[in-house]
């Protein structure tokens, strides 16, 4: 089932997700131990260890953008983040 939803990383490190503006529905700890891999159809892979995310650019070029930014905090601030 597809689900819009609005992605915000924050410095803590994590993913924090919303349903619109005021609704927030969850967040995603960047512990080491997550990966985000790029796709080829305009979407990308969020693994973790819990549960993988598929998740899709809504205009081109954002998937690549968003996989290294995460990927990118993980490396820099995962190690350092107090669940």
């Amino acid at each position: 089932m597809q689900q819009t939803r609005t992605f915000v990383l924050t410095s803590e490190p994590r993913l924090k997700y919303y349903k619109n503006d005021n609704d927030f529905r969850g967040e995603i700890p960047l512990t080491n131990d997550v990966e985000a891999k790029l796709n080829s159809d305009g979407t990308f892979k969020l693994c973790t260890s819990r549960k993988t995310y598929v998740i899709k650019e809504l205009q081109n070029g954002e998937a690549e953008e968003w996989v290294e930014a995460i990927n990118d905090a993980v490396k820099k601030y995962g190690q350092n983040l107090n669940l």
